[in-house]
């Protein structure tokens, strides 16, 4: 089974657990959630953090573990480009970003929202994000978030609830450390 099975953006194709390097306890943490969401330990998990600690790189793999554990295609969704996708449709016939929220709702896959929060937030974001979490949080199906917010940020913004869903039956981990994209760039 190859890895483009996890529908993920190419950049994270071949991104695994193996060739992610905690340098801190909190990167430990991450990866350890991570784990167990790949495994089925855990049904979800939020990762909060600055950009590049790796909560995607953590994600994309947790992606292609679950579905090489489970064959089922999990699901890969940059959340401001999905919101951008969904307002762009208002009053026009096309519907295709709304056909694939219905599909990630119901989906068996594991869903990966990622970034949540770097979208302008208003009362309409954090609603799309809210139903979309919920529906899978009541369905008990497997979800990871990423977010470059903090746990204020969130509440703030309003997606605190969608957070917290994903928190009950998994775990929320704030990931810490320096950033590696500037690291590698140096």
């Amino acid at each position: 089974m190859s890895r483009e099975v996890a529908a993920l953006p190419r950049l994270y194709q071949d991104r695994s657990f193996d060739d992610y390097t905690p340098a801190t306890d909190a990167q430990r943490k991450a990866l350890a959630a991570m784990q167990g969401l790949a495994d089925g330990t855990l049904r979800n998990v939020a990762l909060l953090g600055k950009p590049g600690v790796g909560k995607s790189h953590l994600a994309a793999a947790a992606a292609t573990a679950w579905t090489r554990r489970t064959l089922i295609r999990s699901e890969w969704v940059n959340v401001p480009q999905l919101l951008v996708d969904l307002r762009a449709e208002f009053g026009t016939e096309d519907h295709e970003a709304r056909a694939l929220v219905r599909t990630l709702r119901a989906s068996k896959g594991l869903v990966i929202l990622d970034d949540i929060g770097r979208e302008k937030a208003s009362d309409w974001t954090s609603e799309m994000v809210y139903t979309l979490v919920n529906a899978r949080y009541e369905a008990l199906l497997p979800t990871c978030a990423t977010t470059n917010l903090t746990p204020d940020e969130l509440v703030a913004n309003g997606y605190w609830p969608a957070i917290s869903r994903l928190a009950e039956d998994g775990a929320l981990v704030k990931v810490e450390g320096s950033d590696h994209r500037i690291r590698r760039a140096a």
